[in-house]
C-alpha cells in the first residue's frame, strides 16, 4: 500500500472517530439538571403547536433564550421523535461546526501564507481542528441540550468570517466575508 494512501485513510479513521466522539452516548442518560429537560419541553411544545415564533413553557410565553437551539431542536424532533438522544443531536452537530470553523480559519491562513511565513508547520487547519475536536469542554458542552455551545459556534463562525475578510485581497470576496461576519 502506498504511504500516500495509508496516510489518507488514516486521517478519515481519526475524522471517523471524532464524529463518533460527539454523538456516542447522547442518548444514553436522562436530560440533567434544571435547564436541559426546560429547553427540550420548550422545543417539544413549539413543535406541537407548530408555533416557531413564540417559545412557550408549560402553556406560558418563554422568551428567556433565543430560538436558535429551539429551531434545532425542534427539526431533530420531526426527523427522530421526541427523545433525550435526538434533544442532544443539534449541540452535538454544533461542536462539530464550530471544528470545521477552525478548520477552515486554518487552512485558509494556510493557502495565504507563503512556504517562508508556514515555519515548517504543515496543514494549521488539521492540526487546529484536532486541538478543538479533542478539547474536553467542547466535546462536553456538545453532549449537553444547552446554548453554551451554540453560542460558541455562532462566535467561532463569526470571527472566521472576520478572519477571512482581513485576509481576502479582493473587495468583493472581503465584502461577502464581512457580511458572514455580521
Amino acid at each position: 500500500m502506498q504511504p500516500l494512501t495509508l496516510a489518507k485513510r488514516a486521517w478519515l479513521l481519526l475524522f471517523l472517530l471524532i464524529i463518533l466522539s460527539y454523538f456516542y452516548g447522547l442518548g444514553d442518560f436522562s436530560l440533567v439538571g434544571p435547564d436541559e429537560p426546560r429547553y427540550a419541553q420548550v422545543a417539544r411544545e413549539m413543535l406541537q403547536r407548530h408555533d416557531l415564533v413564540t417559545p412557550t413553557l408549560g402553556g406560558h410565553p418563554w422568551f428567556e433564550k433565543p430560538a436558535l437551539l429551539y429551531w434545532m431542536m425542534i427539526a431533530s424532533f420531526a426527523a427522530g421523535g421526541v427523545s433525550e438522544w435526538t434533544a442532544r443531536l443539534a449541540p452535538a452537530l454544533c461542536g462539530l461546526l464550530t471544528v470545521a470553523a477552525v478548520y477552515w480559519v486554518g487552512w485558509r491562513l494556510d493557502s495565504k501564507s507563503s512556504n517562508e511565513t508556514r515555519l515548517g508547520i504543515p496543514g494549521r487547519g488539521i492540526l487546529g481542528a484536532l486541538v478543538a475536536a479533542s478539547s474536553g469542554g467542547l466535546i462536553a458542552f456538545s453532549h449537553g441540550a444547552s446554548f453554551d455551545i451554540v453560542i460558541t459556534m455562532t462566535v467561532t463562525i463569526a470571527l472566521a468570517f472576520f478572519l477571512a475578510a482581513e485576509t481576502e485581497q479582493s473587495q468583493t470576496g472581503r465584502r461577502w466575508f464581512l457580511a458572514g461576519f455580521y
